[in-house]
């Protein structure tokens, strides 16, 4: 056995095995209630950018062109450059 703190309420607890990262069965479902709602916004995020990059690069507003531009790391003005190099102009 060894001896661990509960990742939710930091109680320190006796773990059967080395992955056990909770005390209880209340904590363990708070766990796995936090983990969905992390991997839901995730997902969500993912979502949303996926729905921005299909639209028409015309139609996007500069708002969600210049986070797609942050998202990969550059700024707006060389973001709209890339588009439109791979556009050909």
């Amino acid at each position: 056995m060894i001896e661990k703190e509960c990742q939710i309420c930091g109680e320190k607890f006796m773990a059967m095995r080395a992955r056990n990262i909770y005390c209880c069965d209340a904590c363990r479902a708070e766990g796995k209630r936090r983990k969905c709602i992390v991997t839901s916004r995730k997902h969500y995020e993912k979502k949303k950018l996926s729905k921005m990059v299909r639209q028409e690069p015309g139609k996007l507003g500069m708002v969600q062109l210049n986070e797609l531009a942050r998202r990969e790391g550059l700024s707006y003005g060389q973001y709209v450059a890339k588009m439109e190099q791979g556009r050909g102009k």
